[in-house]
């Protein structure tokens, strides 16, 4: 009756397409003329995570205990596939944007491709001693992996990264009384 485990999965995945003709930045000129690109952007993200909990309630060495740690998991994949073609040139004022019906260039392609892992195991103990005071540690150890892949005007580009990080945290709580408690805590982020 006094442990807990907790297992929490999730998957979330989303896939979009967006098609727009769209005008030059900065390029509008006094007379109405404006350049008129085609975009066409397809993007899918694909996330898997997990988290394993385990809480229980114990006594040691004559004080109340709670131990709680797990473990946690996510997995992120992000692709994207771009393309962008010189339409020809319009005017606002002539509303002539009908007569851009086939591209006037090949297009630009750009392609992406991203994986993002990460991981973490933490566990926090608090230790009531006395009625009145607690005292509560814990850590957690983080570690990340990304992976990244783009294509841009044929040029391939590929980078690869891992960090890791151990963060604590410490604290002292005093309960004054029923309603009022002091504590004192130390944390990193």
């Amino acid at each position: 009756d006094d442990w807990l485990v907790t297992l929490r999965l999730g998957k979330a995945w989303s896939r979009g397409n967006q098609h727009a003709d769209n005008y030059a930045y900065g390029a509008l000129q006094a007379n109405g003329d404006v350049t008129v690109y085609g975009a066409s952007d397809e993007k899918m993200v694909d996330v898997w995570s997990g988290e394993l909990l385990v809480n229980g309630k114990f006594d040691l060495f004559g004080g109340k205990t709670n131990l709680t740690f797990g473990t946690e998991h996510s997995d992120m994949h992000y692709t994207r596939h771009s393309e962008n073609s010189y339409v020809g040139l319009a005017n606002i004022y002539e509303d002539n944007f009908d007569d851009l019906l086939t591209p006037g260039a090949p297009p630009t392609k750009y392609d992406q491709d991203t994986t993002f892992r990460s991981h973490g195991i933490f566990a926090q103990v608090q230790y009531r001693m006395f009625d009145r005071l607690g005292i509560l540690l814990g850590g957690r150890y983080d570690w990340t992996e990304q992976e990244s892949w783009s294509r841009w005007f044929g040029e391939e580009d590929s980078s690869k990264s891992k960090f890791d990080a151990f963060t604590g945290r410490a604290a002292l709580t005093f309960d004054i009384t029923g309603q009022v408690t002091a504590y004192s805590q130390y944390a990193q982020i």
